[in-house]
Formats: structure tokens, C-alpha cells, sequence
């Protein structure tokens, strides 16, 4: 079912998939020599120093509060994004999928009429300094008659995104099938 070039290219994606007759899991992971990871590390960093140096130091209280909200902010959003990176994923076992995306958790009892539909978006940051670098976000949707449900998403660098729609179409499979099982 699933391929070693799918799980190779699911790495690229930082995503780690479980799968067994009965049951398929996919989670996102981190790692750690990422360039993401180490700017949130950074930023988490900064905003510990920002809230020790404003109360360590003689400040007026106005600045001992700035400094410590500033902190707060550069410490809060990275440390959100990493839990949300970390929960995201989703889990279809004994006719239910249960789905963490962007910190909401849906659960679905499955029936026949859901299908998996992918969606593709490209999306570019540009640099001061150098090139911009050109991703490609993929977003599976559970779909039935009524509605649309992000389930999944991923994203990988446009150079990859022969490999990034691959890996989509081979999810589509793998949980439709799953699906169908039920």
C-alpha cells in the first residue's frame, strides 16, 4: 500500500504516516535542524531575554511592562505555531475519523458518501536580501454532500511539486480506501 518513495517524500512533507489494515494515522513532526524550528527556538529565546533583562534591570515601570509584553508576544506566537505543528494530523480506526487541524479537533462517523478531494495552493515570500522562495500548500478536504472539512495540509518547496502532488494523490488512495472499508 504504501511505497518506500511515498514515505520518502512524506519526510520531505515532515509528515510521519501509520498504517495498517484497519487503522491509518498521519502526524506532522518537527525537526530540528529546520530552518523553522530554529527561528521559533530563536524567537522563544529572545522573548525569555526581553522578559528577564525588564525585570532583572532598573527600568521605569512603564518599560519593565513593555519589555515584558514584548517578550510575551515574541515567546507566545512561535510557541503556539510549534503546538499546532505538533497536533495537527488526523486518525481514521473503527469507522470514525477523529482530525486535529489549525488547533480545532473534529471527529466524523464515517459513511459512504465522504470523498477525499485535494486542493492546491502556491504562495511565494520574498526577501529583502535574496530570491523568493516559492511554496506549494496541499489541503485534503473531507467532503460530502453539505460541506467541506480541512482535514490535512502540508506544504513543500515548488521545486517539489511533482513530488507534493504524489504524495497528495497517494493520501487520497490510502484514506479512501480506508473509507470504503467502513
Amino acid at each position: 500500500m504504501l511505497t518506500e518513495e511515498i514515505l520518502l517524500i512524506a519526510k520531505k512533507a515532515k509528515l510521519k504516516i501509520y498504517s495498517t489494515e484497519n487503522f491509518i494515522e498521519i502526524r506532522h513532526f518537527n525537526r530540528i535542524v529546520d530552518h523553522s524550528f530554529l527561528t521559533k527556538f530563536f524567537l522563544i529565546l529572545g522573548g525569555l531575554f526581553f522578559i528577564l533583562e525588564s525585570i532583572a534591570k532598573e527600568y521605569s515601570f512603564a518599560i519593565k511592562i513593555a519589555g515584558a509584553a514584548f517578550g510575551l508576544f515574541l515567546i507566545l506566537f512561535p510557541l503556539i505555531t510549534f503546538i499546532r505543528k505538533n497536533l495537527d494530523g488526523l486518525k481514521i480506526e473503527n469507522n470514525k475519523i477523529d482530525f486535529r487541524y489549525n488547533l480545532r479537533k473534529g471527529s466524523i462517523t464515517l459513511n459512504h458518501s465522504e470523498k477525499i478531494i485535494l486542493k492546491t495552493e502556491f504562495s511565494s515570500f520574498r526577501s529583502f536580501r535574496g530570491p523568493s522562495t516559492d511554496f506549494i500548500h496541499i489541503t485534503l478536504l473531507l467532503s460530502d454532500h453539505h460541506s467541506e472539512k480541512p482535514i490535512l495540509k502540508y506544504h513543500m518547496n515548488k521545486a517539489n511539486t511533482h513530488d507534493a502532488l504524489n504524495l497528495g494523490n497517494e493520501l487520497i488512495k490510502i484514506l479512501t480506501s480506508h473509507i470504503k472499508h467502513y
